[in-house]
């Protein structure tokens, strides 16, 4: 409510004084939603509960100056604020494009093939909007109850930002991209112990010749070998034969996941001990 102080009467007392804020429907029933007392502001702001009116009235007692009369020179009323979020973030993953809350309500997100689930945090924009996710209320700025996700693209996380008064709704979905497996589970021939997840393997050998044959837990991914200056591309359980020269020698596997982006690369460090 802007009164005459602000518009070159710059006394307060020329403030609306006293005055209250009703609303209507149909401009017969009101009802009274806020009430100011004493006022010597040329601005006031007010801010009030969320309400569905058609019309509203300023009603007051007159300005401190002259009781009988009152100008108002702008009043301003303002619709509810749209449901939106102002964060949202992943334990896993990170969201592609970046999160914009306002504009942007689909993303994409890339986690390995080792995460059985996630947790989403979302942060509403203002208190008035409540969040949920896959239909379950979870409160602003709280983490959610972990979500499974399975291999490959059919993951998708409904996040409702939802206005508590008006119910209007903005729906975010994130579409949580899970990489099939990359390992090796096995190398037949290797002289050594393997763990899937053991990534760099030291041996010594009186062999100039080592025969292995690599298997890939998921026989879509894609194998590369790498020794020496050479560099190719083979199957799963094709056996390959690495020539070994004398003293220290490296050579490494890399593995990329047919679905999604994980990789991995096996690294070997070997000593042909020659007599």
């Amino acid at each position: 409510v802007k009164g005459m102080n602000c518009a070159g009467w710059d006394d307060s007392k020329y403030a609306l004084w006293d005055f209250t804020a009703s609303v209507s429907f149909d401009n017969v029933n009101w009802t009274v939603v806020d009430s100011v007392d004493s006022n010597t502001q040329g601005v006031v702001d007010r801010t009030i509960i969320p309400v569905f009116c058609r019309y509203i009235r300023i009603s007051t007692d007159g300005m401190e100056i002259n009781p009988g009369l009152a100008s108002i020179v702008e009043l301003e009323v303002y619709d509810l604020p749209c449901p939106n979020l102002q964060s949202l973030t992943l334990s896993s993953g990170t969201l592609s494009p970046a999160f914009e809350g306002i504009n942007v309500f689909k993303y994409t997100a890339l986690v390995n093939s080792n995460i059985k689930s996630v947790n989403l945090t979302s942060t509403a924009m203002d208190s008035a909007t409540k969040v949920m996710i896959n239909g379950a209320v979870v409160e602003s700025g709280m983490q959610s109850q972990p979500i499974d996700i399975d291999t490959g693209c059919g993951n998708i996380i409904t996040v409702s930002a939802v206005n508590s008064i008006s119910h209007d709704c903005c729906e975010y979905l994130i579409n949580v991209v899970k990489a099939s497996s990359p390992y090796i589970s096995s190398i037949e021939g290797l002289p050594a112990q393997f763990e899937k997840e053991t990534v760099e393997y030291t041996f010594e050998t009186d062999n100039n010749i080592l025969s292995l044959k690599p298997v890939l837990e998921d026989t879509k991914a894609g194998l590369l070998l790498n020794a020496g200056a050479k560099c190719r591309k083979i199957a799963s359980g094709t056996g390959v034969q690495i020539l070994l020269n004398p003293g220290f020698n490296a050579f490494s596997f890399f593995t990329t996941s047919s679905i999604g982006v994980q990789s991995v690369t096996y690294k070997f460090y070997v000593t042909y001990l020659k007599e």
